[in-house]
């Protein structure tokens, strides 16, 4: 099926058509179909070729994309399906392109489907090995960002120390696994301190002890999470269902016949004021005894008293000498 020129049985235009092989779907030209899909989405190419049924290859799809980006369709047509003698679409995916098409814009992990397209792994093993380094393969790579994205993930970690700390522990992890691979028994207990020195540093074990917290596995750890967040049970509907129940009501009856029904009830609450007042003050005088020992109080008013006899005796004193100096004067 060759392009050729004719009407656009959308736009109407006279111009170069893409040949459709669905007898209920007419030709149309390139730009009508550019409106309609996203032709750089591998999800929307791949729904494209099921509508005109053809077949879709997604590494031609790709090559016919970077040999140039307008004329994906006209590129397609001559790079493949040019080349075929059968021109269905045919395809044992099914609903898979979602997948695929996440991998095409992120490169990401799925190392099956990496495997199958050339240009997303090539895109993953350069990503990588600038993320990495150099000296790993494929599978070491795949291994590395599946282990450092499912740890990242799992605590929502954003510190960049942090995840520093990660990288360095999935690269001792991966070595580690080697060396025991080897039977290297040196190398094992040298990496496996630097593993354990990374995921202290990483805090990884603080955040595992913490997340094991935080689920409720019993009932006194529901019972605890309900009290923490002051949830208040609303099933009871005024019904004694056992003897709790009827206890509690015997016990609600009693307080309330107590304060509504019961005489000299003021006298009581005063007599409880001034028990409470009483109270208080006694606490006070301790309090202020244990702040001031009695040993220094008594010493003190000892002191005081004191004084005020030397000071009384002194005055008797003066009073006798003068007392004895006016009788020798009248002498």
């Amino acid at each position: 099926m060759p392009l050729k020129t004719g009407k656009c049985a959308v736009c109407g235009a006279n111009t170069t058509l893409i040949p459709s092989n669905n007898l209920i779907v007419p030709d149309t030209c390139a730009k009508c179909i550019e409106a309609k899909f996203d032709l750089k989405n591998l999800e929307q190419a791949d729904f494209f070729c099921r509508t005109y049924n053809i077949p879709f290859e997604p590494n031609m799809w790709i090559k016919s994309m970077k040999q140039d980006e307008k004329n994906i369709l006209q590129n397609y047509q001559a790079f493949y399906l040019d080349t075929l003698e059968v021109k269905e679409y045919i395809t044992n995916t099914k609903d898979v392109w979602k997948k695929v098409n996440k991998e095409w814009e992120k490169s990401l992990t799925h190392a099956q489907l990496l495997e199958r397209i050339s240009y997303i792994k090539d895109a993953f093993l350069d990503r990588g090995r600038i993320k990495w380094g150099t000296n790993f393969t494929f599978e070491e790579l795949i291994q590395l960002e599946n282990l450092f994205s499912t740890t990242v993930g799992a605590f929502d970690i954003n510190n960049p120390m942090q995840i520093d700390a990660i990288k360095k522990a999935c690269k001792a992890s991966l070595l580690l696994d080697k060396a025991m691979f080897e039977g290297d028994v040196e190398n094992i207990r040298n990496l496996t301190s630097a593993y354990q020195q990374f995921v202290a540093t990483a805090k990884i074990d603080e955040m595992i002890e913490s997340a094991q917290t935080e689920v409720i596995r019993t009932v006194a750890d529901l019972a605890q999470f309900l009290e923490d967040n002051n949830f208040e049970f609303t099933f009871y509907d005024n019904h004694d269902r056992d003897i709790v129940d009827k206890t509690i009501r015997d016990m609600k009856e009693h307080l309330r016949t107590l304060v509504m029904e019961s005489t000299g009830l003021e006298q009581t609450l005063e007599m409880i004021q001034k028990k409470y007042t009483e109270g208080q003050q006694e606490k006070a005088k301790i309090s202020a005894t244990e702040l001031v020992p009695l040993e220094e109080v008594m010493a003190k008013a000892k002191e005081e008293f004191n004084e005020k006899i030397d000071k009384e005796l002194e005055e008797e004193e003066i009073i006798e000498d003068d007392n004895d100096e006016y009788e020798e004067e009248d002498f």
